[in-house]
C-alpha cells in the first residue's frame, strides 16, 4: 500500500494568509511530507472559486519538482476541457523533466457549471477528453504528431525536449459507468475518489474491450478523505485492509496523517 496526499491550496478568506507566504508555506509542507515517507502528492483543479483554489496544477508540479527528490508529483485532476492538449503536453515534459521522472498526469472531464460557464463551452459536450488523451498520448511519445479532430488540431508537431519518462503515466479520474469505460476503451490507469469501489467495473471492461486485467496490467484504486490519499500498487486487487497493520482501509484512511505517516510510509520511516 502506498500513501499520498491531495493538495488544492485552498485558502479560504476566513482564515486567508496572504498568497506568497501561504503558496510557500504548502510548497514547506510537501517537501515535509517527502521527508516522512510519503509516495505521492496529487494536485487538484478548480476555477473561480471564493477560496483560491489552484487552478494551474501542471505550473505548481514544476514548482514541486524544483524543490523536491524522491516524492511523485501528480495531477488530481487536471481539467482536459481547459487547456490545449498540445499546450498541456509542453508543460507535462517539463513537469517531468524537473522532477527527472516523477511525473504522473491524471486528467478528468470537469463537471462545475459555473468553469464550462466562464469557459464559454458547452457542458454537455465533454468529449474533449478522449480526443485530449488520445493526443497527448501520440506527443508524448511519438514525433511530427498531426491530429484532426472534432476539438482540437495539430500539424506536424514535435515536443522538443522529450520527457524522461516513456511513457509518462496516464490516469483518468472517473466514477460513472460511461467514464470508467472511457478510462478502460482509452488503455489509461483508473483513478476514482472514496466510496463505492468502482475497479470491479473497470475491470469488467478492460475485459469486454480485449485488455489485459492481469496483474501486469496497469491500473489503480484510489481512495480519499479530508486524509491523505491511499493508492494500490498497479495490479493488485484492493483489500478491505490494509497490509501493514491490518486495519480495515476506510478505518485507516481516518487515522491522524502523522500517525500514517511513522507506520505506513514504505521507507519505515
Amino acid at each position: 500500500m502506498r500513501f499520498g496526499v491531495m493538495h488544492d491550496f485552498r485558502n479560504p478568506q476566513r482564515w486567508h494568509v496572504p498568497s506568497p507566504r501561504f503558496y510557500e508555506s504548502m510548497i514547506e509542507q510537501v517537501v515535509a511530507m517527502e521527508r516522512m515517507g510519503y509516495d505521492h502528492v496529487w494536485l487538484t483543479e478548480h476555477h473561480f472559486t471564493e477560496d483560491a483554489y489552484n487552478p494551474v496544477p501542471l505550473a505548481m508540479a514544476c514548482a514541486l519538482a524544483a524543490r523536491t527528490k524522491t516524492i511523485r508529483i501528480g495531477t488530481f485532476v487536471m481539467l482536459m476541457p481547459f487547456i490545449h492538449p498540445l499546450r498541456a503536453a509542453e508543460e507535462v515534459v517539463l513537469a517531468d523533466i524537473l522532477s527527472n521522472g516523477r511525473f504522473d498526469l491524471g486528467v478528468g472531464q470537469g463537471y462545475t457549471h459555473e468553469e464550462f460557464d466562464a469557459f464559454c463551452q458547452k457542458r454537455g459536450e465533454r468529449g474533449a477528453l478522449g480526443e485530449g488523451v488520445t493526443l497527448m498520448k501520440k506527443l508524448l511519445t511519438e514525433e511530427n504528431v498531426s491530429f484532426d479532430g472534432r476539438f482540437t488540431q495539430v500539424k506536424n508537431a514535435t515536443l522538443m525536449p522529450r520527457p524522461v519518462q516513456q511513457p509518462v503515466p496516464i490516469w483518468i479520474g472517473a466514477r460513472g459507468p460511461k467514464a470508467i469505460r472511457r478510462a478502460a476503451a482509452l488503455g489509461a490507469n483508473f483513478m476514482t475518489t472514496f466510496g463505492p469501489d468502482p475497479v470491479p467495473e473497470y475491470m469488467a471492461a478492460l475485459k469486454e474491450l480485449g485488455r489485459d486485467p492481469s496483474p501486469n496490467s496497469k491500473w489503480r484504486n484510489c481512495a480519499w478523505s479530508t486524509s491523505p490519499t491511499v493508492t494500490m500498487r498497479p495490479g493488485k486487487r484492493p483489500s478491505t485492509t490494509c497490509g501493514t497493520c491490518s486495519i480495515t482501509t476506510a478505518a485507516c484512511c481516518r487515522l491522524p496523517p502523522t500517525w500514517k505517516a511513522t507506520r505506513h510510509s514504505p521507507t519505515g520511516r
